[in-house]
């Protein structure tokens, strides 16, 4: 089995397959995914040729300012959810969706994510978050 770190849904199929557990799933995070791979990476047909092996997906949407790669709002940044939503619906069952907005960090040139000194005050983080989950909803209105 692989000892490396998965940074694809389609690398994570042969170890879900060499374990054949029907309780082994994956979790798919788009902004990981999205940085694992310095933003050379289809997530829309990487989400499609796994989406079999995922259970959850995790909404993580990165920005790039300057060669400075930051989070923050979902659906503002550079990952398609429109698409991955078709694709979720499509697939005919629930898969939940956590998400993540670490506004907090930022990596220069795809290097090490350091902490940033900007904390924002609780009502913009909130505003943050209910302008991501409104979108999200819109993304699954039937």
């Amino acid at each position: 089995m692989s000892n490396t770190l998965i940074t694809r849904g389609t690398e994570g199929i042969p170890i879900i397959n060499e374990i054949a557990s029907p309780y082994i799933k994956m979790t798919y995070d788009t902004g990981n995914i999205y940085y694992a791979q310095k933003g050379n990476i289809d997530i829309i047909e990487d989400l499609r040729s796994a989406i079999d092996y995922i259970e959850v997906i995790h909404f993580k949407d990165p920005y790039i300012i300057d060669g400075t790669i930051q989070f923050g709002e979902i659906g503002k940044g550079e990952i398609n959810f429109f698409e991955l939503a078709k694709i979720m619906k499509a697939k005919g069952r629930i898969i939940p969706i956590t998400i993540e907005i670490p506004y907090f960090f930022q990596s220069n040139q795809w290097g090490p994510f350091e902490v940033s000194e900007k904390i924002l005050p609780i009502e913009d983080v909130n505003r943050l978050l209910s302008k991501s989950i409104g979108f999200i909803q819109d993304l699954f209105k039937e």
